[in-house]
Protein backbone atom coordinates (compact mmCIF):
# COMPACT_ATOMS: atom_id res chain seq x y z
CA UNK A 1 0.00 0.00 0.00
CA UNK A 2 1.39 3.08 -0.90
CA UNK A 3 0.14 6.47 1.39
CA UNK A 4 0.10 10.15 0.09
CA UNK A 5 2.96 12.44 0.56
CA UNK A 6 0.06 14.77 2.57
CA UNK A 7 0.15 12.61 5.60
CA UNK A 8 3.05 14.00 6.62
CA UNK A 9 4.11 16.69 8.78
CA UNK A 10 4.87 19.49 6.29
CA UNK A 11 6.34 22.62 7.57
CA UNK A 12 6.29 26.34 5.77
CA UNK A 13 9.89 26.66 4.38
CA UNK A 14 11.18 28.94 6.45
CA UNK A 15 13.77 28.49 9.82
CA UNK A 16 13.52 27.06 12.46
CA UNK A 17 14.70 27.65 16.06
CA UNK A 18 15.39 23.95 16.39
CA UNK A 19 14.94 20.82 13.40
CA UNK A 20 13.56 17.75 14.55
CA UNK A 21 15.86 15.22 14.28
CA UNK A 22 19.14 16.88 13.05
CA UNK A 23 22.06 17.15 15.58
CA UNK A 24 23.29 20.32 16.30
CA UNK A 25 26.15 20.31 13.98
CA UNK A 26 23.65 18.75 11.13
CA UNK A 27 21.10 21.58 12.12
CA UNK A 28 23.46 24.65 11.47
CA UNK A 29 24.98 22.97 8.14
CA UNK A 30 20.75 22.96 7.21
CA UNK A 31 20.10 26.02 8.72
CA UNK A 32 23.55 27.82 6.51
CA UNK A 33 21.93 26.29 3.26
CA UNK A 34 18.14 26.89 3.83
CA UNK A 35 19.09 30.57 4.95
CA UNK A 36 19.66 30.63 1.19
CA UNK A 37 17.28 28.68 -0.41
CA UNK A 38 14.51 29.25 1.70
CA UNK A 39 12.02 30.95 -1.47
CA UNK A 40 13.37 27.77 -3.48
CA UNK A 41 10.65 25.16 -1.21
CA UNK A 42 7.18 25.27 -0.85
CA UNK A 43 6.86 22.76 2.02
CA UNK A 44 9.80 20.96 4.19
CA UNK A 45 9.28 17.71 6.48
CA UNK A 46 11.47 16.54 8.87
CA UNK A 47 12.62 12.83 10.30
CA UNK A 48 10.78 11.48 7.46
CA UNK A 49 9.79 7.62 7.99
CA UNK A 50 10.42 5.09 5.31
CA UNK A 51 9.13 1.89 7.25
CA UNK A 52 5.80 1.09 7.20
CA UNK A 53 6.65 -1.17 10.21
CA UNK A 54 6.31 1.06 13.28
CA UNK A 55 6.28 -0.80 16.22
CA UNK A 56 10.25 -1.69 17.89
CA UNK A 57 9.35 -5.18 17.98
CA UNK A 58 8.61 -5.98 14.43
CA UNK A 59 11.78 -8.01 13.97
CA UNK A 60 11.68 -11.52 15.95
CA UNK A 61 14.72 -12.25 17.40
CA UNK A 62 16.60 -8.85 17.78
CA UNK A 63 16.58 -7.36 20.48
CA UNK A 64 13.78 -3.95 21.59
CA UNK A 65 16.85 -1.81 21.35
CA UNK A 66 18.26 -2.69 18.29
CA UNK A 67 14.53 -3.11 16.43
CA UNK A 68 14.03 0.52 17.16
CA UNK A 69 17.64 1.38 16.23
CA UNK A 70 17.28 0.16 12.95
CA UNK A 71 13.58 1.55 12.40
CA UNK A 72 15.07 4.87 13.86
CA UNK A 73 17.90 4.71 10.80
CA UNK A 74 15.35 4.47 8.50
CA UNK A 75 14.46 8.09 8.56
CA UNK A 76 15.38 10.75 5.83
CA UNK A 77 16.46 14.00 7.65
CA UNK A 78 14.91 16.74 5.01
CA UNK A 79 12.30 16.01 2.21
CA UNK A 80 11.66 19.43 0.52
CA UNK A 81 9.42 19.68 -1.58
CA UNK A 82 9.19 22.18 -4.64
CA UNK A 83 7.58 23.34 -7.62
CA UNK A 84 8.25 20.76 -9.30
CA UNK A 85 10.06 18.15 -7.87
CA UNK A 86 10.95 16.45 -4.16
CA UNK A 87 14.40 16.69 -2.50
CA UNK A 88 16.01 14.50 -0.13
CA UNK A 89 18.74 15.65 1.54
CA UNK A 90 20.91 13.70 3.87
CA UNK A 91 23.06 15.92 6.46
CA UNK A 92 26.23 15.37 7.01
CA UNK A 93 29.37 16.71 8.88
CA UNK A 94 31.64 14.84 7.17
CA UNK A 95 30.91 12.95 4.09
CA UNK A 96 31.28 9.26 4.27
CA UNK A 97 30.14 6.23 2.08
CA UNK A 98 27.06 5.42 4.26
CA UNK A 99 25.46 8.44 3.38
CA UNK A 100 25.52 7.65 -0.28
CA UNK A 101 24.25 4.36 0.47
CA UNK A 102 21.72 6.06 2.64
CA UNK A 103 20.26 8.47 0.08
CA UNK A 104 19.94 5.33 -2.69
CA UNK A 105 17.85 3.65 -0.03
CA UNK A 106 15.85 5.94 0.59
CA UNK A 107 14.52 7.25 -2.48
CA UNK A 108 13.94 3.13 -2.68
CA UNK A 109 11.92 3.28 0.35
CA UNK A 110 9.84 6.51 -0.46
CA UNK A 111 9.09 5.75 -3.49
CA UNK A 112 7.77 2.40 -1.95
CA UNK A 113 5.78 3.49 0.76
CA UNK A 114 4.67 6.81 -0.70
CA UNK A 115 2.88 7.96 -3.99
CA UNK A 116 5.25 10.17 -5.11
CA UNK A 117 4.04 12.30 -8.46
CA UNK A 118 6.87 14.40 -8.75
CA UNK A 119 10.81 13.48 -9.72
CA UNK A 120 13.11 13.01 -6.71
CA UNK A 121 16.43 14.90 -6.71
CA UNK A 122 19.16 13.48 -4.33
CA UNK A 123 21.50 16.03 -1.98
CA UNK A 124 23.98 15.20 0.54
CA UNK A 125 25.32 18.52 2.48
CA UNK A 126 28.35 18.26 3.99
CA UNK A 127 31.42 20.04 5.32
CA UNK A 128 33.77 18.08 4.13
CA UNK A 129 34.13 15.51 1.32
CA UNK A 130 36.71 13.83 -0.88
CA UNK A 131 36.60 13.49 -4.60
CA UNK A 132 36.38 9.53 -4.69
CA UNK A 133 32.92 9.96 -2.83
CA UNK A 134 31.78 12.88 -4.91
CA UNK A 135 32.63 11.19 -8.49
CA UNK A 136 30.72 8.12 -7.03
CA UNK A 137 27.93 10.09 -5.37
CA UNK A 138 27.70 12.61 -9.04
CA UNK A 139 27.57 8.44 -10.73
CA UNK A 140 24.11 7.69 -9.03
CA UNK A 141 22.78 11.06 -8.83
CA UNK A 142 23.35 12.24 -5.87
CA UNK A 143 24.81 15.94 -5.48
CA UNK A 144 27.00 16.97 -3.02
CA UNK A 145 27.14 20.60 -1.98
CA UNK A 146 29.59 21.86 0.21
CA UNK A 147 28.76 23.98 3.41
CA UNK A 148 31.04 25.55 5.52
CA UNK A 149 30.65 24.40 9.16
CA UNK A 150 30.32 25.97 12.55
Amino acid sequence: MQYPLSKLRWFNSELLVKYPHLTKKEAILWGKYLSIHVKDFENIAYDVTVSDNASPFAFPGRSVIRNWAYLKSLKIDVLARSKYSYYIYEIKPLLDIKAIGQVQIYETLLKSLYYVDMNIRKVILTSFSNSVLESAAEALGIKILLISGE
